[in-house]
């Protein structure tokens, strides 16, 4: 499994969606047929990541004006929010540039996000507008960490966490890490960047809380990443004033709406025990992608 999500990631990458989308739906055939036997319970990452697709997809497109400049994160949720596997390659992509072009339900929703962002340079290029072909991105660095990290969020959103390899969290959390240190410096724009960020830190923490480590060094791997995003969320509680768990549920709920349930426990407990933890003393430093072998 982790050999065809690599190379559906790297496919994502560099733009061959084409290739990636037989790979992910063959991952998305074999874990549907292992789950007929297990039927297993949605992870805390996964009901996070259709909590904040359906909040992308229904909020209003007046406050992501707000978002500053570029981050692939946060393109890559909205890419994933109206991601259909069962669509893929996304034949219909292309339109999604063109702003005068509102005649699909994903184009009409892809404008509403992205027409007051000036997104159309990134997001656009590279595509034929005369013809339906999958291409997302010709070389532009930012695009392609969109597309990487979409695909991330997907296989994330399919495997849970029985099939999702503690190698693939370290390589998503690397990915992660990177815009919530760029966003720290956003945090007092607006209500919005706040919960976007907040959303960002807990979605990273939940993974490195949930993985399941097979030996040692993926053990140790995971706790420095509970250190690091425990941090961020001590920064946040800091930052933004958040003093409890209820302070920190309202500003989510700007990004992702009602949280209750499953969720709202899971959160809850996610939150407090970052917050208690002790400082893992590495700051924003994020630790080093994992040896896959046993050395020495």
């Amino acid at each position: 499994m982790l050999a065809i999500s690599a190379l559906a990631l790297t496919e994502g990458a560099i733009g061959e969606l084409d290739a990636s989308s037989r790979h992910l739906k063959g991952i998305q055939s074999a874990v549907r047929e292992w789950n007929r036997v297990t039927d297993p319970v949605p992870t805390l990452p996964q009901r996070m990541l259709k909590m904040v697709g359906d909040g992308l997809r229904t909020g209003k497109a007046g406050q992501l004006v707000n978002v500053p400049e570029y981050q692939p994160t946060f393109m890559a949720l909205l890419f994933a929010s109206i991601w259909d596997i069962t669509a893929l390659p996304p034949r219909e992509a292309p339109r999604y540039g063109w702003w005068e072009d509102i005649e699909t339900p994903a184009a009409r929703l892809w404008q509403n996000h992205t027409r007051d962002l000036n997104l159309n340079y990134e997001i656009s290029r590279g595509f034929n507008a005369s013809q339906y072909v999958p291409r997302i991105l010709n070389g532009d660095p930012k695009s392609s960490r969109t597309s990487f990290i979409a695909t991330f969020f997907y296989l994330c959103s399919e495997l849970g966490d029985r099939y999702f390899d503690v190698t693939l969290i370290d390589w998503l959390l690397e990915q992660l890490i990177d815009d919530v240190n760029a966003g720290e410096e956003h945090l007092k724009m607006s209500e919005w960047t706040q919960s976007l960020w907040l959303f960002c830190v807990l979605f990273g923490a939940s993974m490195a809380f949930t993985g399941r480590a097979n030996n040692m060094i993926e053990e140790r791997q995971l706790a420095k990443w509970r250190g690091v995003y425990g941090d961020k969320m001590k920064l946040a509680s800091r930052e933004l004033g958040i003093t409890s768990w209820q302070s920190a549920r309202t500003m989510l709920a700007a990004v992702v709406g009602r949280i209750e349930g499953d969720v709202e426990r899971g959160l809850e407990e996610l939150w407090n025990e970052g917050i208690s933890g002790e400082t893992s003393g590495e700051g924003s430093a994020s630790p080093a992608v994992i040896e896959l072998t046993e050395s020495d």
